[in-house]
């Protein structure tokens, strides 16, 4: 039995499109579209497994604070003066 989509189809279809525009069309095959849907999933477990703190957090964050920790100005750290 088929899995319900859960993801949009249209963000796949914007980067194959913008694949075609950039490397040309023959680059859009069925091939490498599979290839970047599964590096696309992999990616998360990637990261967890070579970054273990950082996966956890990554993953248990909700996308939008994400974005927003992406807005935050950077924290800087004074400089030690002589």
């Amino acid at each position: 039995m088929p899995h319900p989509r859960v993801r949009p189809l249209d963000p796949l279809m914007d980067a194959a499109e913008q694949l075609a525009v950039v490397a040309g069309p023959a680059a859009v095959s069925r091939d490498t579209a599979i290839e970047a849907v599964v590096a696309a999933a992999d990616t998360p477990a990637e990261f967890w497994m070579r970054q273990p703190i950082s996966g956890r957090f990554f993953l248990a964050v909700p996308r939008r604070e994400l974005r927003r920790l992406d807005q935050t100005p950077a924290v800087t750290t004074p400089t030690a003066t002589k």
